[in-house]
């Protein structure tokens, strides 16, 4: 049987660790400004990260120092590493990103390893962004005696995905050479190990880490004054028919600190019942009201992307749902639905029309309509 999938609020890199402690240093430098939220809303938009997280480059949570991980994406998968790693790189280099290096894991009888990506797009600090791929086969727990009620669950295929941009106080970043895919070992397969790395298996780039000088100022606070647009938000779209029909619930998210990291409001669900799939989730969604803004099929084994956006009061909420495109049983559809944030939050973008997703025959490379706008699920108050 397949194994269950399920969305990873927020797993790529650095996103998991400093954000979401909920301990961030009390240092005004490091927290963002609106040169960050510029740079993010541009990664948010991208058409093949059609990111599930997002936050901007701002404290890292343990030091006085920054987090440049700001978006990210998680699923799993029946197609072995490295084929989902070449699909998730061939519609990023379709989307504009160039491929900067690869690594994969020899593979053995029974054990088909891992693969991993790095890629980079742009060419200045004020456009430059750097993604990462990463695959892996991970052995899911298989119930010994599926006549007790347990079925059994096949190996699968753990996918991440991630991006990071440079901080408002960076002055550089690497800017290392494009290699092209067939020569990798994606293609090509592991010929060397990783401590003897090759020209088909390049070590990863690092971006470098400056330190702050001087002395520590305070951090910036929030400002309130808007919470009353968010619980009129809230109130709207709990009577939304069609988060009903995905088993979403919104709240308004948990009281912090003025400095602290703060959730928006949104709610996600995994497993949708949609006997129908992504396609008439969406068509069904339209005729409760909801806006068709993006739609995205990254290729065979990985998800096909749907987002939707209605008003709700003084805000708008966008919702996303996924779908691993499958050739065999069909996957699960999640949701994951986001209230705006004034300050952060990019304009809401205009309608489209026949998603990938709806073709009689499936897509079998990267294909999209519109602008991903989720975002962001976690921020800062920000410097003025």
């Amino acid at each position: 049987m397949r194994a269950r999938r399920w969305l990873t609020t927020i797993a790529i890199g650095g996103l998991g660790v400093g954000l979401l402690s909920g301990c961030t240093p009390k240092d005004g430098r490091t927290y963002p400004n609106a040169s960050d939220v510029t740079r993010a809303q541009q990664v948010w938009a991208d058409p093949w990260l059609a990111t599930a997280g997002a936050t901007v480059a701002g404290p890292d949570g343990s030091a006085p120092n920054v987090e440049r991980s700001i978006t990210g994406r998680a699923y799993q998968t029946q197609v072995p590493p490295r084929a989902v790693a070449i699909t998730e790189v061939r519609a990023a280099i379709a989307a504009g990103w160039r491929l900067l290096g690869a690594q994969c894991g020899a593979d053995t009888p029974g054990d088909p390893g891992s693969a991993s990506a790095q890629l980079a797009r742009g060419s200045r600090l004020d456009d430059w962004s750097l993604a990462n791929v990463a695959s892996s086969r991970r052995s899911a727990n298989v119930a010994p005696t599926p006549t007790a009620g347990i079925p059994a669950i096949d190996d699968y295929t753990q996918v991440t995905v991630g991006a990071s941009v440079p901080h408002h106080l960076d002055t550089a970043w690497p800017d290392p050479p494009t290699i092209e895919l067939e020569a990798s070992c994606l293609v090509d397969g592991p010929t060397t190990t990783s401590s003897t790395p090759g020209p088909s298996s390049t070590p990863l780039v690092e971006p470098t880490i400056g330190r702050l000088e001087g002395e520590r100022v305070d951090p910036p606070t929030w400002s309130d004054g808007a919470e009353g647009d968010l619980r009129a938000a809230v109130d709207t779209l709990a009577d939304d028919s069609g988060l009903k029909s995905l088993g979403l619930s919104l709240a308004m998210p948990a009281a912090s600190e003025d400095s602290e990291a703060r959730d928006a409001a949104m709610a996600s669900a995994t497993d949708v019942a949609a006997s129908g799939g992504l396609a008439d989730s969406v068509s069904s969604l339209t005729a409760e009201g909801w806006t068709l803004t993006y739609a995205g099929c990254i290729g065979p084994g990985a998800p096909n992307i749907a987002e939707l956006a209605r008003p709700a009061g003084k805000r708008t909420a966008v919702l996303r749902l996924s779908q691993v495109a499958a050739t065999t049983d069909a996957s699960p559809v999640e949701a994951k639905v986001v209230v705006s944030t004034p300050g952060y939050s990019p304009k809401t973008p205009g309608a489209i029309t026949n998603p990938c997703f709806t073709d009689a025959t499936p897509p079998t490379a990267f294909s999209h309509r519109g602008v991903p706008s989720l975002g962001p699920t976690r921020m800062f108050p920000l410097q003025r």
